[in-house]
């Protein structure tokens, strides 16, 4: 359950979409802990009373996911981007498969405009590509 759960909070209900929201609670993970949003990527989440349960086709996965502190984070931020509350539970499933990883999408980053030629005049000797922040 999540550790500070907001005022308008409720319990998770059977009917929450939550292959729908999983996207954006993926991006409020990642804000927080970009490891656990990696593990999380490979995760197959259903609800079933007020309980969010996360499978996962690799132990590896599963034993990341399955950490107290882990299981608060992503507690919290369901009930950040939900407003609802629920238990986390994490399970193996080797027969399952890891789905396709959901991505989050970043805005691109905007070019300096003091830079803006040389960085057009790099892109074309090197046949185009996108300008990244590291």
């Amino acid at each position: 359950v999540a550790s500070h759960p907001n005022s308008n909070s409720k319990p998770l209900p059977a009917s929450f979409d939550i292959e729908g929201k999983w996207p954006d609670i993926l991006a409020a993970i990642k804000k927080q802990n970009n490891p656990l949003y990696t593990v999380l990527r490979l995760a197959h989440p259903t609800v079933n009373e007020n309980l969010l349960t996360l499978t996962f086709a690799f132990e590896f996965h599963q034993k990341r996911a399955d950490d107290t502190k882990h299981k608060a984070i992503i507690a919290d931020c369901l009930n950040e981007v939900s407003s609802y509350t629920a238990s986390v539970e994490t399970v193996l499933d080797k027969s399952r498969g890891a789905p396709e990883p959901v991505v989050v999408q970043q805005s691109s980053p905007t070019p300096d405009s003091a830079h803006a030629s040389v960085i057009a005049g790099i892109q074309d000797i090197m046949g185009g590509g996108e300008l990244v922040n590291v």
